[in-house]
């Protein structure tokens, strides 16, 4: 997309959107500096209690540790209730409106022809059909684009799966996949799956490998970013054509980042793992013409996916199964839903009586009759 159309489209149309919910963002900001300084000065203390008592001696006593613990404590619980609490209201009304305001507004300007919904996602078992990735962890969804390209019907989201391991110092996090993932439909049944994987990923990133076969590519330059694992090598070939190598390897320069391919039944499933969030909004300062350009450009990248691989590749073009693209909607997280609900004017207590809704929820579900 030309830098010229953005910078026109940023200062007509989404400058005048992003100043009226600007004293949105300079709240949250407030209200986490406020929470940073109550609980700072006795974190500070406590973690440096053995340099401090040169000049307190007392923090070297057992009644000084004491002290110093329930003086955070009170921190937290202080801090908890009169920023914490306001800060996630006015950042959840903060995103829902930047995501209704803004990103939506970019959608638009980028893709006429699809649908936007910021409260959903693809389904965990359309992102783990194809068996690219691990499916060990939390997974999450939102952002969903769906529409067509040309014939064919894709749809596209953010999404996301992470674990932890151990605990304590034991502890470890891994991210499985962050960033954009895009499926679509083919033009033929395919009999296994072919599973093409960036030569660099964690062991911890896939999915089980172990019944499919590596498949070599006479192509150095693909067999140097990629790796290829298939339970139907014949079939990989056919489908690793020199137009669609060309096709993943200008994927994979445009993107900067790792790419995933995955072909089974009547779908292509392509992720980019760009390692964060893509379409959320920042608290430091307001959106930038430069960050509103990186939101385009990876709604652009979507299109750009289905062309290379489904146009250029030449292979696959087809009007696809509709159905496909008509999974049941997610549930998008409660806090999120009714700040898209108010339309970015939730209070604490709505807050509050969600929270006590969903105990009492909770407790009538687990009780036994």
């Amino acid at each position: 997309m030309v830098s010229s159309q953005i910078e026109a489209f940023y200062d007509g149309t989404l400058k005048p959107k992003l100043d009226a919910i600007d004293d949105r963002r300079r709240q949250v900001r407030w209200l986490i500096i406020k929470a940073l300084i109550v609980v700072l000065p006795p974190s500070v203390t406590l973690l440096a209690r053995d340099l401090l008592a040169g000049v307190l001696p007392f923090l070297s006593t057992t009644g000084g540790l004491v002290i110093g613990w329930v003086w955070l404590a009170a921190s937290i619980v202080f801090a908890a209730a009169r920023y914490v609490l306001p800060g996630m209201t006015a950042y959840a009304n903060y995103r829902s409106r930047f995501k209704q305001d803004i990103v939506a507004e970019v959608f638009r300007f980028v893709c006429p022809s699809s649908v936007y919904d910021p409260l959903q996602g693809i389904t965990p078992e359309v992102f783990d059909a194809p068996g690219l990735f691990s499916t060990r962890g939390a997974f999450q969804s939102d952002d969903r684009v769906r529409g067509h390209i040309g014939q064919t019907p894709f749809e596209a989201s953010e999404a996301g799966r992470s674990y932890s391991t151990g605990s304590g110092r034991n502890s470890h996090s891994y991210v499985v996949f962050r960033g954009l993932f895009v499926h679509f439909a083919v033009n033929q049944r395919l009999s296994g799956v072919t599973l093409i994987d960036p030569e660099a990923a964690k062991s911890h990133q896939l999915g089980d490998r172990e019944a499919l076969s590596l498949v070599t590519v006479d192509n150095q330059a693909f067999e140097k970013e990629f790796k290829v694992h298939a339970s139907n090598e014949s079939e990989a070939r056919a489908l690793l054509t020199p137009p669609l190598i060309e096709a993943l390897l200008t994927l994979r320069r445009q993107a900067g980042k790792p790419v995933f391919l995955a072909f089974r039944d009547q779908r292509a499933f392509f992720g980019v793992d760009y390692g964060r969030a893509l379409f959320e909004p920042g608290i430091a300062r307001t959106t930038s013409k430069e960050a509103v350009r990186s939101i385009a450009e990876h709604f652009a990248f979507v299109e750009t996916v289905v062309r290379e691989l489904n146009v250029h590749a030449l292979a696959f073009a087809t009007e696809g199964d509709e159905s496909l693209f008509q999974a049941p909607d997610v549930e998008p997280d409660p806090l999120s839903r009714l700040a898209a609900e108010k339309r970015g004017t939730l209070t604490p207590s709505d807050v509050w009586a969600m929270a006590s809704a969903s105990i009492d929820d909770s407790a009538r579900a687990n009780t036994v009759p």
